[in-house]
């Protein structure tokens, strides 16, 4: 799992462009709104999610996904096939966590029917 606060942290990743873009546009809003603080009391920030284990340590955010209910989850389609989504957490009005993973890895929560496919 990847905790995503600042523009230079995209750059290394090693994700299709179309999810890097997803993302720099996401942090540029946080930054932008919330001069900076994007990883404090208020903002955000993405979280990246790598493998099946990355679910668990959600935990020290205070996300469990048998419980926690997405605002939204948009897929995310890339040149290469590879099929990502993009979820919002709302943990207050000020503070949101933006989840990016695999469709695939979607498809092991209960937010898989909720996917906005337009």
């Amino acid at each position: 799992m990847i905790k995503i606060t600042n523009q230079n942290q995209i750059a290394v990743l090693s994700l299709p462009i179309e999810v890097k873009d997803r993302i720099t546009k996401i942090i540029k809003i946080l930054e932008e709104y919330y001069d900076r603080t994007i990883y404090h009391d208020e903002g955000g920030f993405v979280l990246l999610l790598e493998n099946i284990a990355d679910f668990k340590k959600m935990e020290e955010y205070h996300l469990y996904v048998e419980s926690v209910i997405p605002e939204y989850v948009e897929v995310i389609k890339s040149k290469d096939k590879q099929t990502y989504v993009e979820t919002l957490i709302l943990l207050n009005s000020d503070f949101s966590i933006v989840i990016i993973m695999t469709k695939e890895m979607l498809e092991l929560t209960p937010w898989k029917n909720q996917i906005n496919n337009s």
